[in-house]
């Protein structure tokens, strides 16, 4: 899968926006050149959070605030205010 995405980031230079469900993050962040297009190209980013805990641990949402660093929008369903407060952070 990993592959495949890098091979759609590297082609598409205007590609900007991703949806993606939450759950896909930690393995997604385990490539640096995947991290790294994310960084440079996604400005806008839903993320679709079900039953789902994946962000519950700061070290991930530090992780997520250093791959999207660069986003202009961010759309999600953060069911707890302390993540909504640490991403506001």
């Amino acid at each position: 899968m990993i592959p495949l995405l890098l091979a759609i980031l590297k082609r598409s230079p205007q590609f900007s926006s991703l949806t993606i469900v939450s759950y896909a993050l930690p393995w997604l962040f385990t490539n640096d050149e995947l991290c790294g297009y994310f960084n440079k190209m996604i400005k806008k980013l839903d993320i679709y959070i079900k039953n789902d805990d994946t962000l519950h641990k700061s070290e991930r949402i530090i992780k997520f605030c250093q791959v999207f660093l660069n986003l202009e929008q961010l759309k999600c369903n953060i069911r707890q205010l302390n993540r909504l407060l640490f991403f506001v952070k």
